[in-house]
């Protein structure tokens, strides 16, 4: 006979890779873990995990079965904590990564702001630009910059993030101003590593991608900010980074009638998590917060 705990054991020992830690963070003897799955196993007549020494690994079978869990096992979650008449204080460890730059310089003192007023919450941050793999390291939420292509996790857009292609006011006074996105590739620029094109959709809504070239490649935001501001040539970021430096002309924007392709900051979680109190906490505040930087917006296609 088919027993729904045996399912969301399963699932929460595919969630830590591991029947160990899954024993461990239920509080259930490892033995108990692994006779369920295994009775799972003969109850669906199919070989949902491969296991070896070192770790587990889905077979072909136990993904698209894994893939239909998570689903149910949320849905029943997220009904479970609907009719909890008590509204929890968010508290407990909050795990959140994000990219270096993003992490660094906008959201670093927001975070910093979060836990003063949320003194129960237990920060956890990890800074890094490598895809994080967020069921399997146990991050609540992690912050991109673009689309999402895994359908088994959740994006909340947060914010647009047009590009901004600007430089400092020497520079164009030595080598004039582009008019158009081609006149980009008579100029110098300064590239990021990640970044190797700049698109720009035309006043009629064309799109039109530039390759840049320049002797100056950085893989960092604010060294690139630095070398504009030095006057080492053209530069492309996303508006949130330099539209402090346009209030006293240290950076001119270019190409404004050109706006960017059309970018957003997302909250990515995993769908197989309800949105617990903590995480809805994070994500209001920052809403909030950025609801008080319109400049940060500049100018992109809706």
């Amino acid at each position: 006979m088919f027993d729904y705990n045996d399912m969301v054991l399963f699932v929460k020992v595919v969630e830590n890779g591991s029947f160990i830690e899954a024993s461990r963070r239920l509080g259930v003897p490892k033995s108990t873990v692994s006779r369920k799955v295994a009775e799972l196993e003969n109850t669906l007549g199919v070989l949902l995990l491969q296991r070896t020494s070192r770790k587990l690994k889905l077979t072909d079978t136990g993904q698209a079965y894994f893939d239909r869990c998570v689903a149910l096992v949320a849905g029943i979650e997220e009904a479970n904590l609907a009719v909890t008449t008590e509204q929890p204080t968010p508290r407990g460890s909050l795990k959140v990564s994000a990219p270096i730059t993003l992490g660094t310089h906008i959201l670093g003192p927001w975070l910093m702001e979060f836990v003063q007023l949320y003194p129960e919450v237990e920060l956890d941050v990890e800074l890094t630009n490598r895809a994080v793999n967020l069921v399997e390291e146990q991050i609540d939420v992690t912050f991109r910059v673009g689309g999402l292509k895994d359908s088994s996790l959740i994006a909340r857009k947060l914010w647009p993030a047009p590009y901004r292609l600007c430089a400092n006011p020497s520079y164009l006074k030595r080598h004039g101003i582009p008019h158009v996105p081609k006149d980009i590739l008579q100029h110098t620029c300064i590239r990021i590593r990640y970044t190797s094109t700049w698109s720009f959709v035309s006043p009629t809504g064309e799109l039109e991608t530039i390759l840049p070239s320049g002797r100056i490649v950085v893989n960092d935001v604010t060294l690139a900010c630095q070398a504009a501001l030095a006057g080492q040539g053209l530069v492309y970021l996303p508006n949130i980074f330099v539209a402090d430096y346009f209030k006293n002309e240290d950076l001119i924007p270019v190409l404004d009638d050109w706006p960017s392709h059309p970018r957003h900051v997302y909250a990515i979680y995993p769908t197989n998590r309800h949105l617990s109190a903590k995480v809805r906490a994070l994500l209001d505040f920052i809403i909030l917060k950025v609801k008080g930087r319109p400049e940060w917006f500049g100018k992109t296609v809706v």
